[in-house]
Order: structure tokens, then sequence, then C-alpha cells
């Protein structure tokens, strides 16, 4: 008795962790990290994993300027980065299935604030 009861549960395991990686095989998550700091507001990353695994870290410019303002021009020069990169996954076939974005107050290790936004991208079978 005890056979049968083990076989569907294997069968269960196998199958689910086979479709667990077919589904990840087609997404790409791209995600933004910009911190809130003023002294150190250089920080800011973007992150794109890809199918296989791999993580690719951008550089972002810090949200301050000197004055202690938070710096248009740096919002837009991100936003261009994010835009560039979002287009050039796009044109390879890549297409927007979600964004979402949140807020991570200061930690209590004095991590400063920072803004999070992350896109899942999925792979366009048209292409």
């Amino acid at each position: 008795m005890r056979k049968f009861f083990f076989l569907p549960l294997l069968v269960l395991l196998l199958f689910g962790k086979v479709d667990l990686k077919a589904q990840s095989e087609g997404i790409i998550i791209v995600t933004t990290v910009e911190y809130l700091d003023l002294l150190d507001g250089g920080e800011s990353r973007l992150y794109i994993t890809t199918p296989d695994g791999r993580t690719e870290e951008v550089p972002l410019r810090g949200l301050y300027s000197f004055g202690g303002y938070i710096s248009e021009k740096k919002i837009n020069a991100n936003d261009s980065t994010v835009a560039k990169r979002l287009n050039e996954l796009q044109k390879r076939g890549w297409s927007i299935l979600t964004a979402t974005a949140s807020t991570q107050p200061k930690t209590e290790s004095g991590k400063p604030p920072c803004i999070l936004t992350r896109y899942i991208l999925v792979k366009n079978n048209q292409n």
C-alpha cells in the first residue's frame, strides 16, 4: 500500500519541477533599485536577470544633486537608461508582462530608503 502512496507523489514532484523549469525559460526580470540617500546616492542600479540565471548589473545615477535636491537630470538619465534596455529587449522579441513598483523604508541597520521597480518580460512567440 505504501508504494501506491509514494508513486503519485514522486510523479507530481518530477513533473511539477519540469513544468516550473519550462515556465522560467521564457522570463526575463528587470529590476531597478534607486536609493534615496543624500550622501551616497550613486548606488542605484538596474539588474537584468536572463532565463539562464545570469544577472547583468548596470549602474544608474544617484537621484540627488550636490545641493540636496532631487535632480531632474539624473531622473531623466535613469529613465533613459531603463527605457533603452527595455527597448533593446523588445526588439529581440520580449514583451512586458507586468511592471510593479514599491518603496522600502530606511532599515534599522541604516540602509537608506529605496524605490524598487520590477518588470517581468516574456518571449513574444510572434517573431
